[in-house]
């Protein structure tokens, strides 16, 4: 019995891991979305005959405006490289799938040695914490 509730806590670690995991991964897709969203709308509003026919219509100072959105749109650009979203979420992604093959190998497998399990779920849980320390991302608890 005993067993059983130590076995029960430990695939929950795990499940919360894969949580957080998951988090990670939707929240650096959300982030990557609205950046480049961002960056699309100053790209679009400080290029080509778009601009060219704003300059001819409004006075010199709008000119202040448009390199202030160029420069917004370079900064933005500049910072969804450094965050490195993309990488984030495939990361992200590839941890939540090895914590739910661990989860699915010791459900099925009862005799697996309780110490595999406990050596693979802390390389993982390090893994993860390792990802929320760098990103910056932190799932809810």
């Amino acid at each position: 019995m005993t067993g059983d509730k130590v076995r029960q806590q430990e695939l929950d670690e795990t499940r919360q891991k894969r949580d957080v995991a998951r988090y990670v991964f939707g929240e650096s897709l959300a982030r990557l979305r609205r950046l480049e969203t961002l960056t699309l709308i100053l790209t679009v509003l400080t290029t080509g005959s778009l601009w060219a026919t704003l300059t001819k219509q409004f006075p010199e100072p709008i000119l202040w405006i448009g390199a202030l959105l160029s420069t917004g749109s370079a900064l933005v650009t500049g910072w969804v490289k450094q965050r490195n979203y993309s990488q984030v979420a495939i990361e992200a992604g590839t941890l939540q799938t090895k914590l739910t093959d661990l989860l699915i190998k010791y459900t099925k497998s009862p005799e697996m040695p309780r110490e595999e399990y406990r050596v693979e779920h802390k390389k993982l849980e390090d893994e993860c914490d390792k990802l929320e320390r760098k990103t910056g991302i932190r799932a809810p608890r």
